[in-house]
């Protein structure tokens, strides 16, 4: 039997698969385990991809924020450049896509993003939906 964290984690890679599938974007899934859940192909350019989820947001002074976490089972992984090009988040109770490259989130176990206020002090909002990264 699946966990629902894993299930919850297929069903944001499914709908990064009909998002990306929807602007244009080449998508091939790896065989096997691999580090990345994805190889993007855009006029030739590969990048690879690891989708991760947020469900929950925590209530904080600067607003609504979620984490995202860099889990694989039960232990905190980090990613590198060696690893995967690009990070991306989906926050699923705002169907939102943050897009953010590797050298953003390098080596790192958790990634705040701020949601949900004007003008957001998140680092990492200019990354919101921005799939012309991909392109």
């Amino acid at each position: 039997m699946r966990s629902n964290n894993k299930q919850k984690g297929d069903n944001s890679e499914i709908a990064f698969m009909y998002k990306a599938h929807t602007i244009g974007l080449i998508i091939s899934q790896p065989f096997g385990e691999q580090v990345y859940d994805f190889i993007i192909d855009s006029n030739g350019k590969l990048s690879r991809i690891q989708v991760k989820s947020c469900h929950k947001v925590d209530k904080s002074s600067k607003g609504e924020k979620y984490k995202l976490m860099t889990v694989r089972g039960s232990k905190h992984i980090t990613y590198n450049n060696n690893d995967i090009d690009f990070l991306v988040g989906h926050i699923v109770p705002m169907d939102c896509w943050y897009i953010i490259p590797i050298s953003e989130v390098e080596n790192k176990y958790t990634i705040s993003l701020f949601t949900g206020v004007k003008n957001s002090i998140s680092k990492y909002e200019k990354y919101r939906n921005n799939w012309n990264l991909l392109k």
